[in-house]
C-alpha cells in the first residue's frame, strides 16, 4: 500500500511541475470572451497578453493586460497576483492583488488545454466566466 501511495504523490508532482513549465512565459490573447452572470456572452476582440513567472512547487506569479473594445469605450483588465496549480495540474486558484492592498481567491479556475504553445483556460470572478485562449 505505501508503495501505491508514493507513486500517487510522484504522478500528482510531476503534472503539476508539466503544468508549471508549460506555462511559465510571454503568452498573447487570441481569444477572450465572458459570461456574465445574467448568463450574457460577449466575445471581445482583445489585445494583450498574460505573464506567468518566478514559477516554483505549485504557483507563479501571473501578469493580465488586455485591452478590448465594449460597446463603444476601450476597456481594458489589468490584474497581477499568484496563480497556484492544484494537484491534477488542471484547476487552479488565482490570488488576485487589489489597489487597496488586499487580496481575492479565485477558486473558479480550470486549464483546459495546454501545450508548449496553445493554453485554453477559465475562471469565474465576481463578473462572470472569463475564457482564454493564448498562445506563445
Amino acid at each position: 500500500m505505501p508503495i501505491v501511495l508514493v507513486a500517487l504523490i510522484c504522478y500528482s508532482c510531476n503534472k503539476v511541475n508539466s503544468t508549471r513549465k508549460k506555462l511559465e512565459g510571454n503568452w498573447k490573447v487570441i481569444e477572450y470572451k465572458v459570461t456574465n452572470t445574467q448568463g450574457l456572452t460577449y466575445f471581445y476582440d482583445a489585445q494583450g497578453t498574460w505573464c506567468f513567472k518566478n514559477c516554483n512547487g505549485n504557483e507563479c506569479e501571473y501578469d493580465i493586460n488586455i485591452h478590448y473594445p465594449n460597446q463603444g469605450i476601450e476597456a481594458q483588465k489589468v490584474e497581477s497576483g499568484i496563480l497556484q496549480i492544484e494537484e491534477d495540474g488542471e484547476h487552479i486558484t488565482l490570488l488576485r492583488y487589489n489597489g487597496d492592498g488586499s487580496i481575492t481567491t479565485i477558486e473558479d479556475g480550470r486549464i483546459m488545454m495546454l501545450t508548449n504553445n496553445d493554453l485554453k483556460s477559465i475562471f469565474i470572478d465576481e463578473f462572470g466566466m472569463h475564457h482564454f485562449i493564448l498562445e506563445k
